[in-house]
């Protein structure tokens, strides 16, 4: 069975239930990349597939991270 990384970006530092609510983290996109995608860095290749985040990064962008094209 492949192997599959959850939650790209991350899911950290938002505080909601995506099961319930629309999470919603208001990091910049370099404060992202700083923090949260240090871990899929460090996975490298290693992954088969990820899953996006259902998180919105309203400095980044109006659409949960799934759905943006950044």
């Amino acid at each position: 069975m492949a192997n599959c990384g959850k939650h790209f970006p991350g899911h950290g530092f938002a505080l909601a239930d995506s099961h319930v609510a629309m999470p919603v983290d208001d990091h910049s996109l370099e404060d992202i990349l700083a923090a949260d995608t240090k871990l899929y860095d460090w996975l490298g290749m290693s992954l088969a597939s990820v899953i996006p985040a259902h998180v919105i990064y309203p400095q980044v962008d109006e659409k949960p991270a799934g759905f943006s094209r950044v």
